[in-house]
């Protein structure tokens, strides 16, 4: 309002910076990525980001040391979406 006076007569209801970014079903992406060798995603966290940063560093750390992980994360890889893609073209072609 200060480097533009005019802003104080406008009625703001909602902004939004876009700086939590989430995934298509709202889950993360966690885990290497098999087209991209070294490539390991732990992205897609949207707002509870700063609420599994701990489990998530944990998860990545024994993917990119190659130790056993305390949980199976294959429902957050990021080929999950190749599934979801080949399922709406099925349908689509149904």
């Amino acid at each position: 309002v200060r480097c533009v006076p005019e802003l104080a007569q406008i009625n703001l209801k909602r902004t939004w910076a876009g700086l939590r970014p989430g995934s298509p079903d709202e889950l993360p992406i966690l885990g290497p990525v098999s087209e991209v060798s070294g490539y390991v995603n732990a992205c897609g966290h949207f707002r509870t980001g700063i609420l599994t940063s701990a489990i998530t560093g944990v998860l990545i750390d024994k993917v990119v040391n190659q130790e056993t992980l305390p949980l199976d994360i294959t429902p957050f890889l990021a080929s999950r979406f190749d599934l979801l893609a080949v399922e709406n073209q099925q349908a689509a072609l149904a």
